[in-house]
């Protein structure tokens, strides 16, 4: 799911921040990224001309950490995307990523939660959601 600031943004503005990389498709000179970008999953595309770490981007593995800097613009498909034009590896990931079909069984999930909660945008939301009720209780009994 795009978020609206990306879809709303103008072309050509600017976008720096960490980025969690959730999958990859590399075509020659040129890559895709579906990334966790300020909360939302966005597409970035890497070009190699572009970048002088290119292969080495390339041959992260999914669940690493990037810093980017780059622009709004829309792929050939008409999708909205960052196009990077800086990018440096700040922490590689040693443990593969579950697979987002597959997944977790229900006893995983609960061992494994940092995972559940980098590959599932629906335990993102619970937990969102019993964070924001947990803090109104707080906020409640405080009063």
């Amino acid at each position: 799911m795009l978020g609206n600031w990306l879809i709303e943004s103008e072309i050509g503005t600017g976008f720096k921040g960490y980025s969690r990389i959730i999958r990859k498709r590399v075509h020659g000179k040129i890559s895709f990224f579906e990334a966790r970008f300020k909360g939302n999953n966005v597409q970035l595309v890497l070009l190699k001309d572009n970048l002088p770490n290119y292969t080495e981007l390339t041959r992260l593995p999914d669940g690493s950490v990037i810093y980017i800097y780059g622009e709004k613009c829309l792929t050939k498909s008409g999708e909205h995307s960052i196009k990077i034009g800086h990018a440096s590896v700040e922490a590689k990931s040693y443990v593969s990523l579950p697979e987002k079909h597959h997944g977790f069984s229900q006893i995983n999930r609960y061992r494994n939660r940092h995972l559940d909660l980098l590959t599932n945008d629906d335990s993102v939301r619970l937990f969102e959601i019993k964070a924001r009720i947990t803090q109104a209780i707080r906020e409640k009994l405080y009063d």
